[in-house]
């Protein structure tokens, strides 16, 4: 059975197998919201647990509903790529008055990988005659609206066999063989600009300037592994495990209040062992040299 399904031990019934890149593992994820104002300490404001496959994005909004019923809504959430999708960027927005600051993932069609290629950015959308017109200014022949595999709402809008077939930069557009044309799936009007929005600004050194903030939330998952065992669920079931992530949370929170009290500056990041080996440079020799030969004998 699927990751979501599948039994993974005897002593709980509910802990699942998780996955991401190449780290596999059995149980539980963890979501920490933490405050990130660079005059006062951070503190976590919200913990959600959840089982292994759990895709993030899929909680955002769940993070957001606990936020607001604290009254700790943020104006800001800086998240990573996982936690960030078309949707996700407009309700937030619109429900909690939130901006979701994260990297928002780019299109993987071969279009966008072709120097060239047309992209849907290339295509015109009227929004009000449900039509879309090309880079050649041909016009769509059909719009419906439909859902993706994963559910959500999307457009989808197809072109005439008769007006791909012949035209001169097909093979830019598309690869569809037969009586095909291109066809184009997009969200709704006000996710797509969203999405569109994201994609350029993310680009800017403005953006990645500000999007360093969230670098933070890395030490705290790392403060939690190391002094507190973070990666260990001392209990079966959710219930329990949940009741651990909050009271690590709690004491990583008391140990900042107390740190911040008595002054206590931040740890810089680690050095490796490794790199504690590279010897100090001369500071009498400015300039070295090196002898390269032309060929090298075995």
């Amino acid at each position: 059975p699927p990751a979501g399904q599948r039994l993974v031990s005897p002593y709980d019934s509910v802990a699942r197998h998780g996955s991401k890149r190449d780290t596999d593992w059995q149980g539980w994820k963890v979501h920490i919201t933490e405050t990130c104002e660079p005059d006062q300490p951070n503190l976590i404001t919200h913990v959600l647990t959840t089982t292994a496959p759990v895709h993030d994005v899929q909680v955002t909004d769940t993070i957001h509903e606990g936020l607001a019923e604290q009254n700790l809504l943020p104006a800001e959430h800086f998240v990573d790529s996982g936690y960030t999708e078309a949707r996700v960027l407009v309700s937030a927005q619109r429900d909690y008055g939130i901006e979701i600051v994260g990297p928002v993932q780019g299109t993987a069609a071969w279009q966008a990988k072709d120097e060239g290629g047309f992209t849907q950015e290339r295509f015109t959308i009227d929004w009000q005659a449900q039509e879309v017109s090309c880079p050649n200014g041909k016009l769509s022949r059909g719009w419906s609206d439909s859902t993706s595999q994963t559910g959500a709402a999307v457009i989808r809008v197809w072109f005439s066999i008769k007006d791909c077939g012949p035209c001169p930069v097909r093979s830019q557009c598309t690869r569809g063989t037969g009586r095909i044309g291109r066809r184009l799936t997009f969200r709704n009007r006000e996710e797509l600009d969203a999405l569109r929005k994201a994609r350029e600004e993310q680009k800017t050194d403005e953006w990645r300037r500000r999007y360093q903030t969230r670098a933070g939330i890395e030490s705290t998952f790392s403060q939690g592994v190391r002094q507190m065992g973070l990666r260990r669920s001392r209990y079966h079931g959710v219930a329990k495990t949940h009741l651990q992530h909050q009271f690590t949370a709690a004491a990583l929170n008391l140990s900042r209040i107390d740190a911040w009290i008595t002054e206590t500056p931040r740890g810089r990041s680690r050095t490796s062992h490794f790199r504690r080996l590279r010897p100090a440079p001369n500071p009498l020799t400015k300039h070295h040299r090196a002898d390269i030969p032309d060929r090298v004998s075995p």
